[in-house]
């Protein structure tokens, strides 16, 4: 039997935390390019957040993408934008947020991954449309469908290994990510019928207090925490699935600490 020396092994365990952080640094990255852009009075288009698809990729989705309107995360909210965004809840909306449709018959069978945080298909392939969330304007984006990951360990199954979770009668506990040892976000849903979703804070430990942050007629079944890469607050993203077939992605500040 052999054995990985020490240096190997730990360039490996490396190697694959890196890329289980790519796409999260990647949309801290994107987000915070938008707004530096919007300050700067350039392009934050859909083409420029498009990772276009080769004209070649046969198997590529055609998707429109519209501009998300805060009244959406709540009904009767005016506009939102980097200078004067909207409270929702304990968090504050910016204007990043756009709702995704398409008149591919594949779209129709996309749920989303509330592990991966990503819409897939049964098959697994997935269609990557995080940094969309960060483009203004609406238009069309021609994606490609990428292959199942392998399996890596998630950091929004962390709630389950140390055995916390959200509880609130009436309500069923959803996805979650860690933003501290013991402590998470998460979102819940109400039982039974309906799209509302609360999302909510947590801890770990035998009183699992649970405290809710924010309240939206929108259905979201994934989420994630992002800490800044140079300063400033933090920023929640939020994906799901709508009744009218829509997917729905928003980017919610947080003023640090989320708790």
């Amino acid at each position: 039997m052999s054995h990985r020396p020490p240096v190997l092994l730990a360039a490996i365990l490396a190697l694959a935390g890196n890329a289980a952080c790519a796409q999260h640094g990647a949309d801290r990255a994107a987000a915070e390019a938008r707004q530096a852009a919007i300050r700067a009075g350039l392009n934050t288009s859909v083409a420029s957040f498009c990772f276009q698809a080769p004209e070649t990729d046969e198997t590529a989705m055609t998707v429109q993408v519209e501009d998300l309107p805060a009244s959406s995360l709540l009904p009767g909210a005016g506009a939102a934008t980097a200078a004067q965004p909207v409270n929702v809840g304990s968090y504050l909306y910016r204007g990043d947020g756009v709702r995704i449709t398409s008149d591919d018959p594949r779209f129709a069978g996309l749920i989303i991954d509330p592990v991966l945080f990503v819409p897939r298909l049964p098959n697994g392939d997935r269609l990557v449309t995080w940094n969309l969330a960060h483009a203004t304007g609406g238009g069309t984006c021609r994606l490609a469908l990428t292959p199942p990951a392998p399996p890596q360990r998630q950091r929004s199954l962390r709630a389950a290994e140390v055995g916390a979770r959200a509880h609130l009668a009436g309500y069923r506990a959803g996805a979650s990510w860690p933003f501290g040892r013991d402590r998470f976000i998460g979102l819940m849903h109400p039982e039974g019928e309906g799209d509302r979703t609360l999302i909510v804070t947590f801890v770990a430990g035998p009183d699992h207090e649970t405290r809710v942050e924010a309240e939206t007629p929108l259905a979201f079944q994934g989420i994630r925490a992002n800490a800044p890469i140079h300063g400033g607050p933090w920023s929640l993203l939020v994906m799901g699935r709508q009744a009218d077939g829509s997917i729905v992605q928003a980017t919610l500040g947080a003023e640090p600490p989320i708790w």
